[in-house]
């Protein structure tokens, strides 16, 4: 383990350990005041101990449950029984936890309508979640290891001002597109192209639309600028265009590729080049067919 991540432990242990007993000194107290529960200080030790334990129990056995689970069902089988696992394991423990305080149920219920009124409004963005978490799992709008593009109105994102009829596709949309790593009770995380990890609440997740990147092949369009002096030989100029686009080594149907003319200015002739081409990525097969048409630029240059 390298120091750093031993470092990032330590604090992850520290901050447990401080958030469990900042939560146990309020509960006591709360507790105490409610008088739902007859809690001394010494049941008060038993139910922080209890939960202490049974959260680090949890965590390793499901740390180790999960590789064992990766290692012989994959990621897309194993991640909804290892979420159901832990949705068990935290009931399990809460449940163990009041058991041990003496929790008595007649009690429970009859003070119950101001304290769960107290602990819905706390925690409705937790339970939110869960409950996303929770169908997420068992509709299936993606898988833990597939390539998606997410997009949604609570991450919007601005974009420079020029015309994206030269530059890029005629829609934007503001999006994140990624390969989805991990579904937790609170999170769905998305590794995103750029290398960068992104952690998205369930409840919003649930509200976002998504498109299933991994596909075998797709279209990619590319747009290319002349100058207006090779109007003249205009169709020459695209059927060279075609001829060479159709030898890329990404094309993968080549009697499916189309070369047309977008626009023609006083200074340029914008033609736009489609062409079916393997991998899910846009960004290799673009570079690709780009230099291809360079080529035949540049012949055509030399020939006057």
């Amino acid at each position: 383990m390298s120091v750093r991540n031993g470092g990032r432990l330590v604090a992850y242990t520290v901050l447990v350990l401080a958030v469990l007993l900042v939560s146990g000194i309020v509960l006591y107290y709360a507790l105490s005041i409610l008088r739902l529960i007859p809690i001394n200080f010494t049941t008060y030790v038993k139910v922080l101990i209890t939960g202490l334990v049974g959260y680090v129990a949890i965590y390793v056995v499901g740390r180790e449950l999960r590789r064992l689970l990766h290692t012989s069902l994959g990621p897309q089988r194993a991640y909804p029984i290892f979420f159901l696992f832990r949705v068990a394991s935290y009931l399990l423990l809460i449940a163990l936890m009041l058991a041990v305080a003496g929790v008595n149920p007649t009690v429970l219920l009859a003070g119950g309508t101001f304290a769960g009124l107290v602990v819905g409004l706390a925690g409705q963005t937790v339970l939110s979640n869960l409950f996303a978490g929770l169908l997420i799992v068992f509709a299936k709008p993606f898988s833990v290891g597939d390539r998606v593009t997410a997009f949604g109105w609570q991450y919007g994102m601005s974009f420079p001002f020029y015309s994206p009829k030269f530059y890029s596709e005629d829609r934007l949309i503001p999006s994140l597109t990624g390969k989805i790593v991990d579904v937790t009770m609170n999170y769905t995380t998305i590794l995103l192209d750029e290398g960068v990890e992104v952690k998205i609440p369930n409840n919003v997740v649930i509200t976002m639309g998504f498109i299933i990147q991994e596909v075998e092949s797709r279209w990619v369009r590319v747009r290319y600028e002349l100058p207006v002096s090779l109007e003249d030989r205009l169709d020459e100029v695209l059927g060279l265009v075609q001829k060479e686009v159709k030898k890329n080594e990404w094309v993968i149907r080549p009697e499916d590729v189309r070369v047309n003319v977008e626009a023609i200015t006083q200074s340029s002739i914008l033609i736009l080049i489609d062409a079916p081409c393997k991998g899910a990525f846009e960004d290799a097969p673009r570079s690709s067919i780009l230099r291809s048409i360079s080529k035949v630029k540049k012949s055509l240059d030399h020939s006057g």
